[in-house]
């Protein structure tokens, strides 16, 4: 399952991949998790459902949710067949991460799911449940689900991955020693991911400025302290690699295009801040190839083209995406609004 962001670059990678991020802090403080006591509700308008005051006696599901993001609307039928599944069990939506949206806005949301979202609906309150909750267990990506037991945490995770762990903690077999440990890992995994994250401004900056060589041995060194984040330095090192060796680079796209991992090469453009002679190459590829008609792909190429400024190739790029959203017949408001706004771009140039 997905996971959902609002970062207009994250959400490319997010949307083929297995995370992203949202916007809440990041913290050094320990992680709230399982085998701790919950933090109260502290939750603005009910939406939907009968409201809840406190999570002391009972079992409660409680997921984190927002209008923009679809993996979250692509949960909402699971939790509700669980909800139905469950009757003893309180489940309880809220939305976060939209300081920006109309309450009305988040309740016609709501209604118009009907059924699909068969549960107690709510919304944070000025932030307050962001920080106490995501924040708090260092999630920062939604769709999250934390399970409760009588005040205490039992569980966090995606809903997808919710029916097992439910189940468990409903029959009085859950191992919440084995839970606490799971979250300790993920807790480990992610600071090292927020530890790249933090490096790879550094690297950014070396290949913004055409230092491909120091920024291939950056990537190196990075691979051998962070094995498990190969896959995010994969578009740094392609970047590294047109700058350096141009002609490898070159082979390497033509053969990524050949296993059709069309969005692979059309995210790496994302890293060129100027004109460059693979980026265009790989460009001319993916024109040619099915990977023209990936709402995504196009909008990577598009970026890559107004950052060259140039308004005739970022435009026809756009077209194409705009085309291929209607005829996948996609319904994500996230994705359309990355593709209005770099059109704007686009017209804008000169």
């Amino acid at each position: 399952m997905n996971i959902c962001t609002k970062s207009h670059l994250i959400l490319a990678a997010a949307l083929f991949s297995t995370s992203s991020v949202a916007q809440s802090g990041y913290t050094k403080q320990p992680p709230l998790g399982p085998g701790m006591v919950a933090p109260k509700l502290s939750v603005g308008k009910w939406l939907k459902g009968t409201p809840i005051t406190d999570l002391k006696e009972g079992i409660f599901v409680i997921e984190f949710w927002a209008t923009w993001c679809g993996p979250c609307k692509e949960a909402m039928p699971h939790l509700s067949e669980l909800a139905k599944k469950h009757p003893t069990v309180t489940f309880i939506g809220i939305s976060i991460f939209e300081d920006d949206e109309p309450a009305q806005n988040i309740q016609t949301f709501v209604d118009k799911m009907g059924d699909k979202m068969g549960y107690n609906v709510t919304m944070d309150k000025s932030g307050l449940m962001a920080k106490s909750w995501m924040t708090a267990s260092k999630k920062k990506a939604i769709p999250a689900t934390y399970v409760i037991k009588n005040g205490i945490i039992q569980w966090i995770g995606l809903p997808g991955d919710l029916a097992k762990p439910l189940e468990q903690i409903n029959n009085g077999t859950f191992d919440l020693k084995a839970s606490k440990k799971d979250f300790e890992g993920d807790t480990i995994a992610y600071d090292r991911q927020i530890e790249v994250t933090e490096r790879l401004k550094r690297l950014t900056a070396l290949l913004n400025s055409g230092k491909g060589k120091s920024a291939l041995r950056e990537v190196n060194r990075l691979l051998k302290q962070y094995p498990e984040q190969s896959a995010r330095m994969t578009q740094y090192e392609a970047t590294a690699l047109a700058l350096t060796e141009p002609k490898k680079a070159r082979e390497t796209i033509a053969n990524d295009i050949q296993k059709k991992n069309y969005f692979q090469v059309a995210k790496n453009l994302l890293l060129f801040n100027k004109k460059n002679q693979v980026a265009e190459y790989a460009s001319s590829l993916l024109l040619a190839s099915p990977g023209n008609k990936d709402p995504m792909v196009g909008y990577c190429m598009a970026c890559y083209f107004v950052t060259t400024k140039n308004r005739i190739m970022a435009l026809r790029v756009l077209d194409l995406a705009d085309q291929a959203y209607i005829d996948l017949k996609m319904d994500f408001p996230d994705i359309k609004n990355v593709l209005v706004s770099k059109r704007k771009e686009a017209v804008a140039l000169k």
